[in-house]
């Protein structure tokens, strides 16, 4: 029998758990190394988010970005629910996006960045089966998107050294200082006040 790349995953945490590297990332100069037990924390916290988003046995994930950790994160948990991801390159354009998106019958995407997601706005109804797109870009707050197709990306848990050290962004019950004094802040609100 062969195995999946799931069990694999699993296979490898029991193995090796915390006492060897599973994936390394350079980021601003700096190699961040993610063990066996971290990664596969990582693909089930973004497993779980995917059900949360209705992701079923056999649906399609499409990824657009970068080859990246979260990429692999967001394809293996696809996978360990029954489905499969679909690949895209970041650098495609809107049209080129909604014709394999389409095509693919993806009805979530997992997006790198807020260009990204732009592209797909774009695309608008050339892409009706698109129900959620999720982005990680790590240098902004991920909750800015105008579109209520847009989900926080706090499910998508940053690869890290170990679980505790996980930098996956504010989760999604935190709650600015407008919303602890009764007022609910606007997405609009939440993206004048993160950009620059």
């Amino acid at each position: 029998m062969t195995d999946t790349l799931p069990q694999l995953l699993l296979r490898n945490a029991e193995r090796w758990g915390d006492g060897r590297v599973a994936l390394r990332e350079k980021e601003l100069g700096i190699w961040r190394e993610t063990t066996w037990a971290a990664y596969l924390e990582n693909v089930r916290r973004f497993a779980l988010g995917l059900i949360q988003l209705g992701f079923e046995r056999g649906d399609k994930l499409a990824i657009v970005g970068d080859n990246r950790p979260e990429w692999v994160v967001a394809e293996l948990a696809a996978q360990a629910l029954g489905g499969a991801s679909v690949g895209l390159y970041q650098d495609a354009v809107a049209s080129e996006l909604a014709f394999v998106i389409d095509h693919s019958d993806a009805r979530i995407v997992v997006v790198e960045d807020q260009e990204q997601v732009d592209k797909l706005l774009e695309a608008g109804a050339r892409i009706p089966r698109v129900k959620k797109i999720v982005f990680y870009d790590r240098t902004r707050d991920t909750r800015c998107c105008p579109s209520p197709r847009c989900s926080d990306s706090a499910m998508v848990s940053r690869p890290s050294a170990s679980p505790k050290s996980s930098r996956a962004g504010r989760p999604a019950n935190s709650r600015s200082s407008a919303t602890r004094r009764g007022r609910p802040e606007s997405r609009r609100a939440r993206c004048s006040r993160t950009r620059t």
